[in-house]
């Protein structure tokens, strides 16, 4: 298994930062802090939960999967091994990923720091951080495919070529649009719960 870059992390932003919504109704994320969920509701680290994704553009979209594979301990803090795979490729990326109250969390190994990749309780950006993605709408109710999922968060970062993304609570990420692509929840395994489009 291969540790990927903070460059890859910032990509992989896919899964954790990047959507733009269709077909909702919503509110806007001004305040409401304390009614924010916390990371681990919006993105369920366990072992063995599994999301998969239509990847890329609707007329030639490849399949995307991402699961928990796996924790390890590192200086007494828990991380969970998480895998990207593509459809018909023969490689894998693994990120070390955690939760931590309203923040989710990527470690950096090459860096051997922790990049915060989204937090929760966050509406403004901070200047010093663009990576960092916040909330920009909350309790969305999304449809994709044949489902509904309601209490919906958008998320997105600073980066220029940022996407925004849509988290279902108890279900993670839905739907994540960008400049290049977009990508929509298919199918997978949450806390012993399928998903089926």
């Amino acid at each position: 298994m291969k540790i990927v870059n903070k460059v890859t992390v910032g990509l992989v932003g896919a899964f954790l930062l990047f959507p733009f919504l269709f077909s909702c109704s919503s509110s806007k994320g001004g305040g409401g802090h304390d009614t924010m969920k916390t990371a681990e509701e919006f993105i369920p680290l366990t072992v063995g939960n599994q999301w998969i994704y239509n990847y890329g553009f609707d007329d030639n979209p490849s399949k995307q999967q991402i699961t928990v594979v796996g924790s390890i301990t590192r200086d007494g803090t828990e991380w969970f091994q998480v895998e990207y795979t593509f459809q018909g490729s023969s490689t894998a990326d693994t990120l070390l990923l955690r939760n931590d109250g309203h923040r989710h969390i990527a470690y950096l190994r090459s860096l051997k720091e922790e990049s915060v990749l989204i937090d929760f309780s966050k509406t403004e950006l901070d200047s010093a951080k663009l990576e960092m993605a916040v909330v920009k709408e909350q309790n969305k109710v999304v449809e994709i495919e044949s489902r509904t999922y309601a209490g919906c968060v958008v998320v997105s970062s600073g980066f220029m070529d940022a996407g925004v993304e849509t988290y279902a609570p108890g279900v993670g990420l839905v739907e994540s649009w960008w400049f290049r692509g977009r990508k929509k929840l298919v199918g997978g395994i949450v806390n012993g719960k399928k998903i089926e489009a």
